[in-house]
């Protein structure tokens, strides 16, 4: 017997923190995390005392965040 799954998935928020303090003592700060993943997994069943599994994962995550220049 055989079974096979696979995944894909991805986030692209955008995020926007107002300033404590109005310009010139502040600007607001913009950060992005970007996040990927895909996964995939096979099992096959040979008999009932021999199985066997692979499983394979990626996953990548970057943040970027800018407090310097107001959007």
């Amino acid at each position: 017997m055989d079974s096979m799954i696979g995944r894909y998935s991805f986030n692209l928020p955008d995020f926007q923190q107002n300033a404590v303090f109005e310009s010139p003592g502040g600007n607001p700060v913009v950060r992005e995390g970007d996040a990927f993943s895909i996964g995939y997994a096979y099992t096959r069943t040979f008999s009932l005392t021999v199985v066997n599994d692979f499983r394979f994962a990626w996953n990548r995550v970057v943040v970027e965040q800018d407090g310097l220049t107001p959007r």
